[in-house]
Formats: C-alpha cells, structure tokens, sequence
C-alpha cells in the first residue's frame, strides 16, 4: 500500500513539475556514457547534466582534450 501511495505522490509532483517549468526541462545527460536523466529546474534552463559528478568528468575531458590538441 505504501509503494501506490508514494507512485502516486510522485506522479502528481512530476505533473506538477512539467506543468510549470514545460516538458523542454527534462533531458538526458550530454556526458560520455551517461544514461541518466534530469529535471532542470535552474531559472535559466541552463542545465545539461544529471549531477554536478557528471559535469565534472565531462569539463575535465573537455580540457584534456584542448590540452592534447
């Protein structure tokens, strides 16, 4: 009973969410081999990654790479 009140708590508040930010604020992670997913919720819609792991690893490859170049 528990699990059909929490999926349903959850689905209202997802509802909620795309209702007020728009279905644009959800994505996949641009990181290399990253499957995850994330709600942007930033005041501009500037977000890209699903954790602040992810856009360490992508920024650090990113600058390695310029390096190499």
């Amino acid at each position: 009973m528990l699990s059909l009140t929490l999926g349903g708590e959850f689905a209202t508040a997802l509802a909620l969410i795309v209702d007020g930010y728009g279905p644009d604020r959800f994505g996949q992670g641009e990181a290399h081999r990253c499957d995850a997913v994330y709600i942007d919720l930033t005041r501009n819609g500037s977000r890209r990654y699903c954790s602040s792991a992810c856009t360490a690893r992508a920024k650090t490859a990113a600058y390695r790479s310029r390096r190499h170049a």
